[in-house]
């Protein structure tokens, strides 16, 4: 993010020192949200994210729609962190505790409907910090209005730490009340894979359309949540490996031709692959790997989720997440088409060496995960065992 930063920072005399002040106010929130075995400080370390990314939304002053995005976006987030905070309360009253295990020996034996009612608020909280349908709302409107950097922030270390807070407080508290919150989950997950990818269907904005795509891919990571299976714990972590990767690679891709052509429309894409034909590569293997086509790293995060959630009798989710990647082919070939099929303006398209850095990271390891998925399996085991 930093070296994806340092190019758009320097454009119109920004706050320099208040920018890279933000990021690290939310690698601090990311960082403390990773350890954290507390109601409080998951709910804090939240907001240590929160707060900055609804600052930085906004950062570019004198552009309407980045200002529009960080208010739409402040507004829905103070309400979901209203829904996450009675949540926690009710369990604070339930419990009389806020460490996470302590909470898990405390909960009555029984269905305490507060107790329901409390998991419903932490998902809806949590939900809306991921983008999962139905609490998507803000995030095609804000992903659009923020600069892209930001964007692609939101896109992978926002949902990151939503991820890690969701799966702290399920698994941790609440894992012996799997099968009343694994349902709550497999709704949201059905919503996310079928709503984001038809409605990313249309899209000819790339921002938008990858907002969807994301709302899509946070579907498939919750199905993860809905399998007993301790396997299927360490497939979200290597999706979301994968995911972080591809993402970063192809916001990266989606800022240089923002900048060059002062538009995020998918036209402006028309020719890159022949302007710059290694951007053009690139472009194609993170769009191929956001499919889960073979032999790209997305479809192995694919493979592992779907493996664990038929081995764990969830077949249903599985057929619909193989359904609606089919049709995820369509909107990403969009953008390959663009570049390969369509005429551009001919204007050259130059990349920033710490821009073309990162993304070349991210194309060695899109690969790699796929060349070599057992190294990086290894970790996401060692990291939930």
């Amino acid at each position: 993010m930093i070296f994806l930063s340092a190019d758009f920072i320097n454009e119109d005399d920004r706050h320099h020192g208040e920018y890279y002040f933000l990021l690290l106010m939310i690698l601090l929130g990311a960082m403390l949200i990773s350890s954290a075995n507390d109601l409080i400080m998951i709910y804090i370390s939240i907001e240590l994210i929160s707060f900055p990314a609804y600052i930085l939304a906004g950062f570019r002053k004198k552009d309407v729609r980045s200002n529009e995005a960080s208010v739409k976006y402040f507004i829905l987030g103070a309400l979901a962190s209203g829904l996450l905070l009675y949540g926690m309360s009710l369990i604070y009253g339930l419990t009389g505790d806020t460490n996470l295990l302590e909470i898990s020996r405390a909960l009555p034996g029984g269905l305490d409907p507060i107790f329901l009612i409390s998991v419903v608020m932490i998902i809806a909280g949590i939900g809306f910090k991921i983008a999962a349908v139905p609490f998507h709302f803000w995030s095609p409107d804000t992903y659009e209005g923020a600069p892209i950097t930001i964007t692609t922030l939101l896109a992978t270390m926002s949902k990151l730490a939503g991820f890690v807070a969701l799966y702290r407080i399920l698994i941790f508290a609440f894992g012996d009340f799997v099968g009343i919150w694994a349902k709550i989950i497999a709704v949201l997950a059905v919503l996310s894979m079928v709503f984001g990818n038809l409605i990313a269907l249309p899209q000819n904005n790339i921002k938008r359309l990858l907002a969807y795509s994301g709302i899509a891919h946070v579907g498939y990571m919750l199905i993860a949540f809905t399998s007993t299976s301790a396997d299927a714990r360490w497939s979200l972590i290597v999706y979301f490996l994968v995911y972080i990767f591809m993402n970063i690679g192809a916001f990266s891709v989606a800022m240089i031709v923002e900048k060059t052509k002062e538009s995020s429309e998918l036209s402006s894409f028309a020719g890159l692959g022949y302007s710059n034909p290694y951007l053009g590569v690139a472009m194609t293997i993170f769009m191929m790997s956001l499919v889960g086509l073979p032999p790209f790293a997305g479809f192995i995060g694919k493979l592992y989720i779907f493996k664990f959630a038929v081995e764990s009798g969830q077949l249903y989710l599985a057929i619909i997440g193989v359904i609606t990647s089919v049709i995820s082919l369509y909107f990403y070939l969009k953008v390959v088409r663009q570049m390969y099929f369509e005429k551009g303006d001919g204007k050259k398209v130059e990349v920033p060496v710490l821009t073309l850095v990162v993304i070349t990271i991210c194309v060695i390891y899109t690969l790699l995960i796929a060349l070599y998925p057992e190294f990086f399996t290894r970790i996401a085991i060692s990291a939930t065992s």
